[in-house]
């Protein structure tokens, strides 16, 4: 969801060393970004939504057995878990870059 609502200019990030900055000055900021990310779950649940509906509607026009949606289903959401993962891994590694650099 983030990378396209970037490529669309829908939302802009800064900088991220800003981020952490502004972060440790300011501890209203977790809470704003906890707020955020909320938001944007709540986002990519209601398009999942729409797309499972619109699986169920060419699966019943196309005749695909309830296996194969249960398959592709799956592998679709292994695929969302790890780049959901490789994203979380990122966010670590630039927080523990910023701060090794720090001090």
């Amino acid at each position: 969801m983030q990378p396209i609502l970037r490529k669309i200019n829908f939302v802009k990030y800064g900088d991220y060393s800003q981020f952490i900055i502004a972060e440790a000055k300011d501890p209203k900021m977790a809470v704003l970004l906890e707020s955020s990310n909320l938001y944007r779950s709540i986002c990519s649940v209601l398009l999942l939504a729409l797309l499972a509906y619109g699986v169920k509607l060419l699966a019943a026009r196309y005749g695909w057995s309830l296996r194969s949606v249960e398959v592709g289903t799956v592998i679709f959401l292994a695929v969302l878990f790890l780049l959901s993962y490789r994203n979380q891994a990122a966010f670590i590694e630039k927080r523990i870059l910023h701060h090794n650099r720090e001090g």
